[in-house]
Order: C-alpha cells, then sequence, then structure tokens
C-alpha cells in the first residue's frame, strides 16, 4: 500500500502540481505522511550493465607525457 501512496503523492505534486495541503485534502494522509511520500527516491543501481557495455571508453595520445606534464603545471 505504501508504494501505491508514494506513487499517488508524487503523481499528484509533479504532475498536477497541487500543494502538500491539497494532497492531503485528495488522499486523507497525515502532513508528515505527505512529506514522507512525496520525496523523490532515485534509484541507486546501475543501469547500464547489459551486453553492449564494454566499461568506461578510454582514449591513448601517443607521447602524450609531456602535455599532460605541461596541463597540470609541471
Amino acid at each position: 500500500m505504501d508504494d501505491f501512496q508514494a506513487a499517488e503523492v508524487r503523481r499528484l505534486r509533479t504532475v498536477e502540481q497541487l500543494s502538500v495541503r491539497e494532497i492531503r485534502a485528495r488522499t486523507g494522509l497525515g502532513r508528515n505522511r505527505v512529506q514522507e511520500l512525496k520525496r523523490y527516491r532515485v534509484a541507486t543501481g546501475r543501469l547500464n550493465t547489459g551486453d553492449g557495455y564494454h566499461g568506461c571508453p578510454t582514449v591513448e595520445v601517443p607521447r602524450s607525457r609531456g602535455s599532460t606534464g605541461r596541463s597540470k603545471g609541471s
């Protein structure tokens, strides 16, 4: 039930752009509960892990040691 409530509160807040007071009136939830549920929870897991993922791209530049030192100020 919490997942549905959280999704509904986030939808009311983002899509319909209702205030917390208006969300409380529609859902019957308390102020603190609406505040908890309206927070956007970002998925923390990496999504790019399929067969097509080959890691971070790297670039090799011939004779780049000198330019690296100059760019760092050495």
